[in-house]
């Protein structure tokens, strides 16, 4: 449950906000987290507001101004951050699971190891934005600005990257040799190529020694089926089968005519 003093604080601005903070060092610590749980507070100024570790959960921030903001670790998961402006702040180690940030300012906002699954990021500026770590499962990112962003490790599944704006994307941590691409997904796929030699291995022969086998076999060709795979795997192949079953709703017959 919100508690109303705390909510009073907070709506005075960034600079009572962390005078209290200061004063109650244990909020924060892991003792205690300030509970803003489905709280509205769209449209307040928060610069530089420590929020660390705070519950912010279903919370309103629509158009709220984050500038600098500490964020880290804070549990930000289906709030509204509509229009949001987090310029240069610090979320590391949030937690956005189906979060709406339509059209929020991520510029050169660190986000390293937070969780955005299935949080709404259409239209967002994330240029140069720190995503090292960051599981981007479910994201909707159409229209987004990816560019310059640093993607160390990033886990990519099922996104939604239509008219997304993606260049000059970073693979290497600080202090590494700069390697970029222009593409989220083939960043994920480029990354494990040179940072797994299991996966170099497996694509060598999967390049090498693959060899699909494509069909419907129907119960009286299965036999014909494992002689293949048999045959290929004595000459040091690797038989990948596709076994389809054939659609109701096409007919397959060939009838010698357009």
């Amino acid at each position: 449950m919100v508690d109303s003093k705390l909510l009073s604080i907070i709506q005075r601005g960034s600079d009572a906000w962390n005078s209290w903070r200061t004063e109650e060092p244990h909020v924060g610590s892991g003792h205690l987290r300030a509970d803003f749980q489905d709280t509205d507070l769209s449209g307040i100024d928060l610069s530089c507001a420590n929020l660390s570790v705070a519950d912010l959960r279903d919370a309103d921030l629509q158009r709220a101004i984050l500038h600098k903001a500490n964020l880290s670790w804070a549990d930000l998961s289906g709030a509204n951050l509509d229009g949001a402006d987090l310029t240069g702040a610090r979320m590391r180690g949030v937690d956005m699971k189906k979060a709406s940030l339509i059209g929020a300012i991520l510029k050169s906002t660190n986000l390293g190891r937070a969780d955005l699954s299935e949080a709404d990021l259409s239209g967002a500026n994330m240029q140069s934005a720190i995503l090292d770590g960051v599981s981007f499962i479910g994201t909707n990112l159409e229209r987004a600005n990816l560019t310059g962003y640093r993607t160390h490790g990033t886990s990519v599944w099922r996104v939604n990257l239509k008219k997304a704006v993606q260049s000059e994307l970073v693979l290497s941590t600080e202090g590494e040799p700069g390697i970029t691409v222009d593409n989220l997904e083939v960043a994920q796929f480029v990354y494990l190529l040179l940072n797994n030699e299991k996966i170099r291995s497996v694509i060598d022969t999967i390049t090498s020694k693959a060899v699909l086998i494509l069909g419907r076999f129907s119960p009286e060709r299965k036999a014909v089926l494992d002689a293949l795979r048999d045959e290929f795997r004595k000459r040091d192949h690797l038989p990948i089968i596709f076994d389809f079953n054939k659609p109701t709703n096409r007919d397959f017959t060939y009838c010698g005519y357009p």
